[in-house]
Protein backbone atom coordinates (compact mmCIF):
# COMPACT_ATOMS: atom_id res chain seq x y z
CA UNK A 1 0.00 0.00 0.00
CA UNK A 2 2.71 2.17 0.50
CA UNK A 3 4.22 1.81 -2.93
CA UNK A 4 0.53 2.93 -4.07
CA UNK A 5 0.73 5.80 -2.18
CA UNK A 6 4.20 7.02 -3.28
CA UNK A 7 2.98 6.45 -6.84
CA UNK A 8 0.04 8.49 -6.15
CA UNK A 9 1.85 11.11 -4.61
CA UNK A 10 3.98 11.18 -7.75
CA UNK A 11 1.35 11.18 -10.46
CA UNK A 12 -0.34 14.44 -8.78
CA UNK A 13 2.90 15.82 -7.84
CA UNK A 14 3.66 15.59 -11.68
CA UNK A 15 0.05 16.76 -12.82
CA UNK A 16 0.65 19.90 -10.46
CA UNK A 17 3.66 20.73 -11.83
CA UNK A 18 1.72 20.95 -15.41
CA UNK A 19 -0.50 23.23 -14.38
CA UNK A 20 2.11 25.19 -12.75
CA UNK A 21 3.87 25.19 -16.31
CA UNK A 22 0.75 25.86 -18.73
CA UNK A 23 -0.24 29.60 -19.65
CA UNK A 24 -3.11 31.32 -17.48
CA UNK A 25 -6.21 30.51 -18.54
CA UNK A 26 -8.15 33.16 -19.73
CA UNK A 27 -12.00 33.97 -18.50
CA UNK A 28 -14.65 32.60 -21.12
CA UNK A 29 -15.61 35.07 -23.69
CA UNK A 30 -18.61 36.05 -23.03
CA UNK A 31 -20.70 38.31 -25.98
CA UNK A 32 -23.46 41.36 -24.81
CA UNK A 33 -26.53 39.62 -23.53
CA UNK A 34 -28.13 43.08 -22.29
CA UNK A 35 -31.64 42.77 -24.63
CA UNK A 36 -32.34 46.55 -26.17
CA UNK A 37 -35.17 47.42 -28.34
CA UNK A 38 -33.81 48.06 -31.87
CA UNK A 39 -35.54 50.82 -33.74
CA UNK A 40 -35.26 51.29 -37.19
CA UNK A 41 -32.43 54.66 -37.04
CA UNK A 42 -30.50 52.08 -34.67
CA UNK A 43 -29.99 48.93 -36.74
CA UNK A 44 -27.18 50.06 -38.91
CA UNK A 45 -24.78 50.60 -34.92
CA UNK A 46 -26.25 47.49 -33.18
CA UNK A 47 -25.01 45.33 -36.58
CA UNK A 48 -21.83 47.12 -36.56
CA UNK A 49 -21.71 46.89 -32.91
CA UNK A 50 -22.34 43.32 -32.78
CA UNK A 51 -20.73 42.10 -36.28
CA UNK A 52 -17.44 44.01 -34.51
CA UNK A 53 -18.28 41.76 -30.99
CA UNK A 54 -18.83 38.43 -33.20
CA UNK A 55 -15.44 39.04 -35.33
CA UNK A 56 -13.59 40.04 -32.37
CA UNK A 57 -14.90 36.65 -30.43
CA UNK A 58 -14.32 34.70 -33.55
CA UNK A 59 -10.85 35.89 -33.77
CA UNK A 60 -9.79 35.77 -30.06
CA UNK A 61 -10.99 31.89 -30.11
CA UNK A 62 -9.06 31.17 -32.81
CA UNK A 63 -5.77 32.20 -31.75
CA UNK A 64 -6.65 30.55 -28.19
CA UNK A 65 -7.54 27.19 -29.47
CA UNK A 66 -5.18 26.87 -32.81
CA UNK A 67 -2.02 25.62 -31.56
CA UNK A 68 -4.08 23.14 -29.38
CA UNK A 69 -5.54 21.60 -31.75
CA UNK A 70 -3.09 21.56 -34.56
CA UNK A 71 -0.73 19.86 -31.60
CA UNK A 72 -3.68 17.29 -31.09
CA UNK A 73 -4.53 16.19 -34.71
CA UNK A 74 -8.07 15.22 -33.90
CA UNK A 75 -9.59 15.40 -37.15
CA UNK A 76 -13.11 16.70 -35.82
CA UNK A 77 -11.65 19.59 -33.67
CA UNK A 78 -9.27 20.28 -36.85
CA UNK A 79 -12.64 20.64 -38.44
CA UNK A 80 -13.78 22.64 -36.18
CA UNK A 81 -11.38 25.27 -36.10
CA UNK A 82 -11.67 25.29 -40.19
CA UNK A 83 -15.16 26.12 -39.71
CA UNK A 84 -14.62 28.57 -36.85
CA UNK A 85 -11.97 30.21 -39.11
CA UNK A 86 -14.34 30.32 -42.21
CA UNK A 87 -17.23 31.71 -40.56
CA UNK A 88 -15.19 34.47 -39.47
CA UNK A 89 -13.72 34.92 -42.32
CA UNK A 90 -17.63 35.58 -43.99
CA UNK A 91 -18.25 38.01 -41.41
CA UNK A 92 -15.33 40.13 -41.97
CA UNK A 93 -16.26 40.15 -45.47
CA UNK A 94 -20.12 40.51 -45.12
CA UNK A 95 -19.20 43.84 -43.42
CA UNK A 96 -16.63 44.98 -45.74
CA UNK A 97 -19.23 44.51 -48.50
CA UNK A 98 -21.53 46.35 -46.53
CA UNK A 99 -19.23 49.20 -46.04
CA UNK A 100 -18.36 49.35 -49.64
CA UNK A 101 -22.26 49.37 -50.85
CA UNK A 102 -22.29 52.45 -48.37
CA UNK A 103 -19.48 54.41 -50.16
CA UNK A 104 -21.01 53.04 -53.98
CA UNK A 105 -24.30 54.58 -52.65
CA UNK A 106 -22.45 57.97 -51.19
CA UNK A 107 -20.66 58.14 -54.74
CA UNK A 108 -23.78 57.20 -57.07
CA UNK A 109 -25.58 60.23 -54.88
CA UNK A 110 -23.28 63.00 -55.70
CA UNK A 111 -22.70 62.20 -59.16
CA UNK A 112 -26.50 62.44 -59.42
CA UNK A 113 -26.76 65.56 -57.81
CA UNK A 114 -23.67 67.03 -59.72
CA UNK A 115 -25.93 65.70 -63.37
CA UNK A 116 -28.62 67.58 -61.81
CA UNK A 117 -26.76 70.45 -61.28
CA UNK A 118 -25.33 70.68 -65.10
CA UNK A 119 -29.01 70.27 -66.79
CA UNK A 120 -30.19 72.93 -64.51
CA UNK A 121 -27.02 75.03 -65.81
CA UNK A 122 -27.69 73.79 -69.52
CA UNK A 123 -31.52 74.69 -69.28
CA UNK A 124 -30.62 78.22 -67.60
CA UNK A 125 -27.89 79.02 -70.22
CA UNK A 126 -30.23 77.48 -73.17
CA UNK A 127 -33.19 79.85 -71.97
CA UNK A 128 -31.42 83.00 -71.42
CA UNK A 129 -29.80 85.36 -74.40
CA UNK A 130 -26.46 85.59 -72.85
CA UNK A 131 -24.49 82.93 -73.13
CA UNK A 132 -20.74 82.46 -72.23
CA UNK A 133 -19.61 80.53 -74.88
CA UNK A 134 -20.24 83.02 -77.68
CA UNK A 135 -22.48 81.38 -79.65
CA UNK A 136 -25.58 82.54 -81.14
CA UNK A 137 -28.36 80.82 -81.28
CA UNK A 138 -31.10 82.11 -83.48
CA UNK A 139 -33.40 80.72 -86.42
CA UNK A 140 -32.20 81.53 -90.28
CA UNK A 141 -35.06 84.78 -90.58
CA UNK A 142 -33.54 86.23 -87.14
CA UNK A 143 -29.94 85.87 -88.51
CA UNK A 144 -31.18 87.43 -91.74
CA UNK A 145 -32.94 90.23 -90.11
CA UNK A 146 -30.26 90.83 -87.34
CA UNK A 147 -28.08 91.34 -90.50
CA UNK A 148 -30.16 93.38 -92.78
CA UNK A 149 -31.12 95.97 -89.80
CA UNK A 150 -27.53 96.44 -88.75
CA UNK A 151 -26.82 99.66 -90.23
CA UNK A 152 -22.71 99.16 -89.80
CA UNK A 153 -22.56 96.18 -92.25
CA UNK A 154 -21.97 97.78 -95.58
CA UNK A 155 -25.11 96.54 -98.04
CA UNK A 156 -23.71 94.96 -101.39
CA UNK A 157 -25.88 95.87 -104.27
CA UNK A 158 -26.63 93.22 -106.32
CA UNK A 159 -27.93 93.45 -110.03
CA UNK A 160 -30.75 91.40 -112.23
CA UNK A 161 -28.99 91.43 -114.95
CA UNK A 162 -29.09 88.54 -118.10
CA UNK A 163 -25.51 88.08 -120.02
CA UNK A 164 -26.50 87.28 -123.50
CA UNK A 165 -23.51 86.20 -125.62
CA UNK A 166 -23.44 84.45 -128.53
CA UNK A 167 -20.88 82.25 -129.71
CA UNK A 168 -20.27 81.42 -133.31
CA UNK A 169 -20.80 77.50 -133.97
CA UNK A 170 -16.60 77.55 -134.77
CA UNK A 171 -15.89 78.88 -131.20
CA UNK A 172 -18.76 76.16 -129.67
CA UNK A 173 -16.71 73.41 -130.81
CA UNK A 174 -13.45 74.91 -129.73
CA UNK A 175 -14.75 75.13 -126.24
CA UNK A 176 -15.68 72.04 -126.10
Amino acid sequence: MDNTDNTLDTLFNELTSLDALAPPSKPPLQLASKKTKITLDDVEDFVLKSSEELISAGLESISDIKDYIVQGQNPDEIESLASLINSTTNAIEILNKTVLLKKKNEAAKEIKLLDIENRKETHVSNNTTVNNTNVLVASRDEIFKRYLNNPTQPVIPIEDTLLNIELDTDEKNETL
